[in-house]
């Protein structure tokens, strides 16, 4: 008898195990699949898992979306708002949603799923400039309309109603998700406003949302920021740089930073937090003059263009935790196209060296800037020298505090010698390193590797942040122009810079 008990015991429980991983395998879920630039379309996903990319700068053009396992009620629908088109109409059961071929960004998603009980969809995405947007549900709208962001990525769940652990916050407006600072009795939220030209003070907004007026022409003048329901040993302190007067004092919680009715404008910001700052921080990009979005950056770094005389249009502040940095914030960039000044034309060969800088250089800014970087462009609006050219290069870089320099040039001998080579800051591993990573990728161009080397170049010499020059190739030798491709040497800089900083 003990025998057969001892025998039915494990049997009973294998056939327990077995109808609990046959149920689980039989209970409602979701698939969906992405169509990305440059991709296509992506293998399916499952019940929350990322579907598109991030990091990439590649936007999201059309999804597809259906249950498994679905109940007799259950049915989903769902909808893409899509560039230069709007909402499309409600579609379901696998159909495509936005559009493919185009080159048209998805800047949004609703879904909703019908005539059920017990369950509900559950959606989040990630957006150009801002990242992971907080979960919604059942038709809420996860992205952006008006703003001309793509959405890059999404995670789809289904969620019993039950599961109360699980269910995410309504939020229609994406842009303004408050993150909650611990304050024991209440939630801490940032406002802040800014003073424009022409219009005076905004009205204040709300974490994430744009505070001044982009792509009009008109001037921040001063700002406000405050955190409401702060615990006592947490504040917010900011300052301005204003035209004609330089860096502002730090001011807190409230008070105004800059200027009124002197028709002055903010050129740059800083913004942090002080005291009991937990585990978060404080981000922030600016809009400036001729240059767009910057990057978020970070804690006291500063945002906008210092010593440009670039107004500050716009504005945008977050609070994020520890985990959350890495997906917005990147390492400020400068970059440096060489020559392109009165008095420095730079080389002749073949081709004009200055020609080339800037076909390159022009190239390496804008995949960074798609990349969410904050770049400084370096390069004077004029000089009375090619000494004064080079100075101004790396004061501007040190002025701005960028992370990393990286200078664009093109070699020239007589005619005879080839290849490309990369020059770093004298006892700085941080440059080294730099350099190899960028001259292993034009070296993978068929470029010959002359190596990295230091030299006393005053842009090396004088910059405070890790710097690197770089000679591309030689523009008087006919092998190298015969390979020369500013698309792909924009590429193996960028790539080399990205690896190597992240």
């Amino acid at each position: 008898m003990k025998r057969i008990i001892l025998f039915l015991v494990p049997l009973v429980m294998f056939l327990l195990g077995l109808k609990v991983i046959v149920k689980a395998d039989e209970l409602p879920g979701i698939r969906y699949q992405s169509h990305v630039q440059n991709v296509g379309w992506q293998s399916y996903v499952s019940n929350g898992s990322d579907s598109g990319t991030t990091g990439r700068g590649l936007r999201m053009e059309a999804i597809k979306i259906e249950l498994t396992n679905p109940t007799a009620d259950m049915k989903l629908k769902y909808q893409a708002h899509v560039q230069n088109i709007g909402w499309q109409n409600w579609v379901e059961g696998g159909q495509l949603a936005g559009t493919s071929g185009q080159s048209l960004r998805v800047e949004a998603v609703k879904i909703q799923l019908d005539n059920t009980s017990g369950y509900s969809v559950q959606y989040q995405v990630h957006v150009e400039s801002i990242g992971w947007t907080n979960w919604v549900k059942n038709g809420e709208l996860a992205g952006t309309t008006g703003k001309g962001l793509r959405v890059e990525a999404i995670r789809i769940k289904l969620v019993k109603n039950s599961d109360t652990t699980t269910n995410p916050p309504t939020n229609n407006n994406t842009n303004n998700a408050n993150t909650n600072i611990n304050n024991n009795s209440a939630i801490t939220t940032l406002k802040y406003s800014a003073h424009i030209q022409n219009v005076g003070w905004q009205q204040q907004k709300n974490e994430g949302e744009i505070a001044g007026l982009p792509g009009q022409g008109l001037r921040i003048e001063s700002l406000k920021l405050n955190l409401e329901n702060a615990p006592s040993d947490l504040a917010v302190a900011y300052q301005a740089n204003v035209q004609n007067i330089g860096w502002t004092s730090w001011v807190h919680n409230g008070e105004v930073s800059g200027t009124t009715g002197q028709g002055l404008r903010v050129e740059g910001v800083r913004i942090k937090l002080e005291g009991n700052v937990q585990d978060y921080h404080i981000i922030y990009k600016t809009y400036v003059e001729g240059r767009g979005w910057q990057g978020w950056i970070k804690d006291g770094q500063i945002s906008g263009y210092i010593g440009r005389s670039l107004r500050i249009e716009a504005v945008q502040v977050k609070l994020v935790k520890t985990s959350e940095l890495a997906n917005y914030v990147k390492p400020k960039v400068a970059i440096d196209i060489g020559h392109n000044t009165d008095y420095d034309s730079g080389a002749k060969g073949i081709r004009q060296e200055d020609e080339l800088t800037m076909e390159v250089g022009t190239r390496v800014i804008s995949k960074l800037k798609a990349l969410g970087y904050t770049v400084i462009d370096t390069l004077p609006s004029s000089a009375t020298s090619t000494s004064d050219s080079l100075i101004q290069r790396s004061d501007f870089a040190n002025k701005n505090e960028v992370e990393r320099f990286v200078c664009i040039h093109f070699n020239v001998f007589d005619g005879s010698a080839y290849g490309s080579e990369v020059y770093y800051q004298t006892n700085s591993d941080v440059s080294k390193s730099l350099a190899t990573a960028i001259l292993n990728n034009l070296t993978s161009l068929g470029f010959t590797n002359r190596g990295v080397k230091t030299a006393n170049y005053a842009v090396l010499r004088n910059t405070t942040a890790p710097a690197v020059l770089i000679e591309s190739c030689f523009i008087d030798n006919a092998s190298d122009m015969n390979k020369y491709d500013p698309e792909k040497i924009a590429n193996a800089i960028v790539n080399g810079l990205v690896n190597n900083v992240n």
